[in-house]
This record gives structure tokens, sequence and C-alpha cells, in this order.
């Protein structure tokens, strides 16, 4: 949190804003860029209510695990001297499931504080975290979602509970036991996207394998966490870091736990009220970008996409790896010859519009939901105008009142608008799938924007942007279930001399979209924009509520 006189905020307001609507690559609210400047609160009082649900399974059927069961009764413990409401279990079944989660939500309050610690196998199917239950007879993937604790049904919880922060640590990235009976295995549990006003820690990185033994009769992950719990005056994320730098110490590297997320205001275990607190400082988000940028081109068979990674990471953690595959695909590369210098033929035509493509009239409301709390939550319709050759025109409305109209064209574009007063809209190609294949692989370097606003000042710094069609994913949105396509596009530009505003600028975006043909349409976008401090600045998604196709 920082402090800011008002001659620094006048500046923000004159030069930042306008700059915000550069960065949202989806229809996105530009938010008020004096939110991430508000002077630092006082530590919630002791009387704030804080409930726990604190699970650990180690008798598992086919792989029994020692320590998790000691990790839960540790953790539960420990929270309940610090003045938490625990809810414990031991040796989860499959018909406890449903009651313990119940039980958990009845006790939740808003604006309270809620806690999840696990302990025991955790796996990922499909990019979803799943906690089996100890009496699992896992056979095959489809097994898994009836015979687990869904780890995205605890976000979706806490985050109906309205409680004001919601903590949950993870001790669940061993080995999965059931990898041979599966048609792919990943090791370790998948990136999670955290719900505003949530941190998840997670005993070691993402696709990563945690040790189930520490030093005595907890993990090693729980044994320095339940260390960082009684450290008077610690703000969260500086306990975390605590549990980040013990574990890697202990295991000589082997293993680092990860965090994820954002939160307001303060967080303390312990707060004694005497002394100066540890004062929070952000968590280290730029990693999370790191990661999702690699994790969108780590089997890319591109050199320009590890280039791309390596002008904006040159000594990120995959810098060398970067460097070897640029190796070994330039080696791969066939020899250059008279004939390979000859221009290919290339199509002059768009695709002609088909059954595939929108039809006038066609539908789709999305709700937007800022990453900040205290921004309130939009609806955003588009309806088809027309549809040519050239591409689909359609209207804009927020909140049900008409904005404006656009012609989206076929190509694959970044599209700028005035909306509303210092907000600006900014969305890629929603109907691209409509008219081209997006197959695995596919990549874009260098996208073209077209900006239809009048009153944005472009000399912040020139954005550079690149995509590419990371893979297929099941993806569960208020309009239902799709069977998706994931695009990530990647925006970032030099900032340049700012003097001290140019820390709170936008550098960076992240930006992903899942496509379904069925609804000729993106259904979900994800933005993580990064500022110049290196930290997340905004986090913003948009979902499908409902649609209507002609």
């Amino acid at each position: 949190m920082h402090r800011v006189s008002v001659l620094q905020k006048n500046i923000l307001q004159r030069l930042t804003v306008p700059f915000l609507g550069l960065l949202f690559v989806a229809p996105v609210l530009v938010a008020d860029p004096n939110r991430n400047l508000a002077v630092a609160k006082a530590p919630a009082a002791a009387t704030e209510q804080r409930v726990a649900l604190v699970i650990g399974n180690s008798g598992y059927k086919s792989a029994p695990l020692t320590n998790p069961v000691n990790d839960a009764r540790a953790v539960a413990a420990k929270l309940k001297r610090l003045g938490f409401e625990v809810i414990v279990r031991e040796n989860l079944t499959q018909k406890q499931v449903g009651g313990v989660l119940r039980e958990f939500r009845s006790r939740l309050k808003p604006g309270g504080v809620a806690l999840f610690f696990y302990a025991g196998h955790g796996l990922q199917v499909k990019g979803v975290n799943y906690l089996p239950v100890v009496d699992a007879d896992i056979a095959s993937e489809e097994d898994v979602p009836t015979q687990s604790l869904d780890a995205n049904k605890v976000l979706e919880l806490m985050d109906e509970a309205k409680t004001r922060m919601n903590l949950v640590f993870l001790d669940a990235c061993r080995n999965n036991p059931y990898a041979r009976s599966f048609r792919s295995a990943a090791d370790g549990l998948a990136k999670v996207n955290a719900p505003s006003g949530t941190i998840i820690s997670f005993a070691t990185r993402p696709g990563s394998v945690a040790a189930d033994a520490g030093s005595g009769r907890n993990g090693l992950y729980t044994e320095h966490l339940l260390a960082a719990m009684d450290l008077p005056d610690t703000a969260i994320e500086q306990a975390l870091k605590r549990v980040v730098g013990g574990v890697k110490q202990a295991s000589k590297g082997r293993q680092e736990p990860w965090m994820e997320g954002s939160i307001e205001g303060d967080f303390y275990f312990r707060y004694t009220g005497q002394g100066a607190p540890t004062k929070p400082t952000a968590i280290t988000d730029s990693l999370t970008i790191e990661l999702a940028f690699w994790e969108s081109i780590k089997d890319s068979q591109s050199a320009d996409d590890y280039r791309a990674y390596l002008d904006q990471y040159p000594k990120g953690k995959f810098a060398l790896l970067a460097q070897n595959r640029i190796k070994t695909l330039n080696a791969s590369q066939p020899a250059i010859t008279t004939a390979s210098l000859t221009p290919p033929t290339v199509a002059t035509t768009r695709p002609t519009p088909s059954a595939g493509l929108p039809k006038a009239g066609d539908t789709w409301t999305y709700r937007y939901l800022d990453g900040w709390k205290n921004v309130p939550e939009y609806k955003i319709t588009f309806r088809v105008l027309s549809v040519s050759e050239k591409g689909v025109e359609q209207a804009f409305l927020l909140d049900g009142r008409s904005i404006d109209e656009q012609t989206y064209p076929v190509e694959p574009k970044l599209i700028e608008r005035n909306f509303l007063k210092n907000h600006q809209l900014f969305e890629f190609s929603p109907y691209l799938a409509a008219f081209e294949t997006l197959d695995v692989g596919k990549n874009w370097q260098e996208i073209p924007y077209t900006s239809f606003a009048s009153d944005l000042n472009h000399a912040a710094g020139l954005w550079k942007w690149s995509g590419r069609v990371v893979g297929r994913e099941k993806v569960s949105v208020p309009a239902g279930h799709f069977d998706t396509v994931k695009v990530v596009i990647s925006g970032w530009r030099q900032l340049g001399n700012m003097g001290g505003v140019g820390s709170y600028t936008p550098k960076g975006v992240l930006y992903t979209l899942w496509y379904a043909p069925e609804v000729k349409r993106v259904v979900k976008q994800a933005i993580l924009t990064e500022s110049g401090r290196n930290d997340i600045q905004d986090k913003d998604t948009f979902e499908l509520v409902s649609y209507r196709l002609n």
C-alpha cells in the first residue's frame, strides 16, 4: 500500500487514466488509477469472525501417506489458539464431502475471514484441481470429479459468502497415485485464477511435486507454515514469503511454494499491537504473469515465441530453457534453397460467411467482474447487426444502454473505442473462431490494433501484442458448461522516462480468451495487468451470462 500526495494523484489522473484504456484487450472498464494507492488500513479487530475448514487425508487404500492427518491436527490446534472457529476432518470419505462443505458455508459470514487447509493427495484433470477422498476407487479420469473434493467448489463457496478475505493452503502436490490409469497425467496441481480477495498458497509450483515428509511429524510445507503462523505482527504476505524461503532452503531448492491472488487490507495471524507491524508488500505477482506467459509458449515450435519471452524476461526463471529451445529449433531448420526463397501464393479473398458465422440478431450478455471489490458488476451486451466478408457489425450496450456500433474485421486485431468518459473498451477479435481454424500451436506476432477512440494520448509507449492458441479446455460460466479453445494474448511496452508516475503505469497485459464454437463467440475472458512496479495492478474477468442465436 502506498501514500501519495495530492500533487501525485493529480499527475496520475492526468497521465495514467488515459493510458489505461490501451491496456485492456477485452471489454474492460478502466479502473480508477488511485485505487492501488490507498493508505494502508489498520489491522482488523480481534473480534473479526475467523472460520477455518481443515482436512487431512492419509488413509488412502492404494497409496497411503504419512503426514497429512498429523498436519491437519497441528494446523487445527494452531488456528484455534489464533482465534479461528475450526471445522476439522481426518480421512474424508466420499459421503462426507457434501456435509462438510455445507457446514463450512453455514458458518461463514459477510466481512469475515475464511480459511481452507488441505493436506493429502491432489491431482489435476484438464486444468481442474481435485483432492481425492480416502475411499476413492479411481480407475480413469472420469472417476475423479465424483470421488474427490473439487478445489474450485471451495473457492466458489467462499466467494458466495462475501467474506472480506479468503486464505487457501494446499499441501496437496504429491505424486498422482492414479496416473497410470489416466490417458494423460500432469504432475502436481494446476494454476488457479483466484477470486478477488483470495490468496492461494501451494506447497510447490504449479505442475511440480512436493515432499510428504519434513524434519518431524509434519510435511515440509506445513512445518514452515505452522512456524509462520506464530510470527507476531507479520502481514500474511510476509508470512508466506517466510514459508517460501524456509521450504526452498530446507529442500535445497527442490521444492518452492507458490502463491496466487491478491487481497485488500491487511491480515495478521497474530497481531499484538506491540511494535510496528511488518508492512505487506505485493506478492510476487510478476512471477504469476511470467509463469502464465511461459505456460502459453512452452510447447511452441516457433523460435519467435521464445524470443518474445526473452525480450520481456531476459533474466527470467525460464531464460536458459528458452535460449536452449531457440538453439534447438534453429538447428532443426532445413537448409535455405533457391526454391525456398520463392514467395508463397497468398490468398487474396476473405472467407465467405457460412452457417458457422453469427447472424443478424444474435445476442450475447456478459458480466464484468473487477478484481477490486469496490467496483460494481456491469452487464455488457453485444448484438449482431449484419455479417459480411468484411466482418461482423455489432451494437454494444452497457447495462442495457446503447453505447455505439462498430464493425469487427475478419483479421485478428485489437479494437479500441470510447464508451464512457475516461473509459475505453479494447477487445481482441471475438468472432475469430468463426473466420479461421484455431489449431493448437497457431500463433500471431505483432497483432495490429485499430482505434476508434478520439481522446487517448498514446505517447506513453508503444504496445507490442502477440498471441497463441494454447489448447482445448472445459469452462464453466453462468451460461453453462462449454468445451472451448483457449487463446492467450500478451502485450508489453517500455514505459520510458516517466519519473515517479511511471511505476503506476501499466506495462504488461496477459489476456486469456475461451472460444466456444457452438456459441459463435468467446464465453470467458480474463485479464491480468502488470504495473511498472512489477505487481498485479488489475485482475478482471468477463463471463457469458446468456446468449441467443437466430
